[in-house]
């Protein structure tokens, strides 16, 4: 028989989504006519141009057009999950602000 863990179970998708942190990088589009088609329509970079994370905005109710958002540094609140099949990462927004 083997022992019975002695802490919680590993934790899964749902659990994972419900820690939310900030990130802070520039928004930037993942569309181009030269590059295939991304998983998602919009990105978090950091200064040297290179990819954050995916930004999954689905969730989150907007009062301005994304676009305004586009090239400008922001501070995201969500939670950070793996895009199935790749290395890449996605944020779950719940928040998104202007830095």
């Amino acid at each position: 028989a083997r022992p019975a863990p002695s802490g919680p179970a590993a934790s899964s998708d749902n659990e994972n989504a419900s820690l939310s942190r900030l990130f802070e990088g520039t928004f930037a589009t993942t569309k181009s006519i030269l590059m295939p088609k991304r998983p998602y329509d919009w990105q978090l970079v950091d200064a040297s141009g290179k990819r954050i994370a995916y930004v999954d905005l689905s969730k989150l109710l907007l009062t301005d057009q994304i676009e305004n958002y586009a090239g400008r540094g922001v501070v995201v609140l969500g939670s950070l999950k793996p895009v199935k099949d790749t290395d890449d990462l996605v944020i779950l927004v719940e928040g998104l602000r202007l830095k």
